[in-house]
């Protein structure tokens, strides 16, 4: 991993400052919390009530950070002769198991004429912000595609996982399809819920290379999507097999549009080109010396001498962070995106549909 040779993270818990051995931020982008591990030998941690308490991390790498890169709960503590690790969630964990209310969606409970949205909003008010606000809710706007909750039932999970189970892709534009997911954007005094989509293909993002921010690169290739259903609007369900990668064995997906198809057509142009999409994705890991405020959901480019097949543009789809005394590592994981459809298709003009 890289290490930086400059910056000052300081981390406050119920608004004390602390002194730390190491800090380990993680996000992983799948509408998870994000988390913080500390650990420190300060004795004063001892007296304190950690229990829920509200930890603020500032990274302040290279600048003096207005705003926390990090602010959470503490939901795990581990004493032992060396000192104290803590482990502290952003506040997406009160929206997830072990921390909020499991209630059953049925037909005489549930959200029937109300978004994904507002069913957020509703159970937050009701049961988070309580007696302060644990939650800021100001930037927290509707998704594209609009999920409606009509109909939808279960027999009980957390808000979370209400929110993993029904947000749609934004595939309006097939050729740039776009994931969504919650965040916590960090505000001086209150961290907002917010949905932020994946940046467009257009946006090229910061560049990285050997001599530029990247100290080493680590990948796999990931089995691609190429059996795909979907629905047309009489209700018929139809199957794409995509020959071009059969080969490398099956991987079925769902095509999730908000609406169902109007002819076997349209579902074999969208299948196709939603294969072309995952074809050539592949798991990357970049150890960085820059970079570590970008989101996830980000494009960078990359220029790997070592794997040309990697130059390009990439996705950011986690991200990990480690301060000590050695400074800071941050190590960003990534998924390639191939070329347009439209380019792509010039050069593989043979490929056989087959529907």
């Amino acid at each position: 991993m890289s290490v930086s040779s400059y910056g000052n993270p300081i981390v406050f818990i119920d608004g004390v400052e602390i002194t730390y051995d190491s800090i380990n931020y993680k996000s992983d982008g799948s509408n998870k919390p994000s988390s913080v591990v500390i650990k420190s030998n300060d004795r004063y941690l001892n007296d304190m009530q950690l229990f829920g308490a509200k930890v603020t991390f500032y990274l302040n790498a290279g600048t003096i950070d207005s705003l926390p890169y990090f602010r959470g709960f503490i939901r795990d503590t581990n004493p032992s002769e060396k000192g104290i690790s803590i482990t502290a969630l952003d506040a997406l964990g009160l929206l997830s198991k072990d921390q909020a209310i499991i209630r059953a969606i049925n037909e005489d409970y549930n959200y029937d004429g109300q978004t994904l949205v507002q069913f957020l909003l509703k159970y937050i008010k009701d049961n988070v912000n309580i007696e302060e606000t644990l939650i800021g809710t100001d930037m927290l706007n509707e998704v594209s595609p609009v999920v409606s909750l009509s109909g939808y039932r279960s027999s009980g999970e957390a808000p979370i996982d209400t929110f993993r189970k029904n947000i749609k892709l934004n595939s309006n534009d097939v050729e740039n399809i776009r994931a969504s997911r919650l965040v916590m954007i960090h505000g001086k005094d209150v961290s907002h819920i917010a949905i932020k989509q994946q940046q467009s293909k257009n946006i090229s993002g910061p560049k990285f290379s050997y001599s530029d921010g990247i100290q080493s690169v680590k990948f796999r290739e990931r089995q691609p999507i190429n059996i795909i259903s979907g629905t047309l609007n009489n209700g018929r369900n139809l199957v794409y097999r995509h020959k071009g990668t059969l080969s490398t064995g099956v991987r079925v997906d769902n095509l999730k549009i908000s609406k169902p198809f109007s002819d076997p057509d349209e579902f074999k142009q969208k299948a196709f080109k939603y294969a072309l999409d995952a074809e050539k994705k592949v798991e990357i890991s970049i150890d960085v010396d820059k970079g570590y405020y970008l989101d996830i959901g980000n494009n960078i480019q990359l220029r790997v001498t070592d794997y040309p097949e990697l130059d390009g543009k990439h996705v950011i789809v986690g991200k990990t962070l480690s301060c000590g005394k050695s400074g800071i590592k941050c190590t960003l994981m990534l998924n390639k995106e191939i070329p347009l459809t439209s380019e792509y298709l010039a050069t593989n003009q043979q490929r056989e549909l087959n529907l």
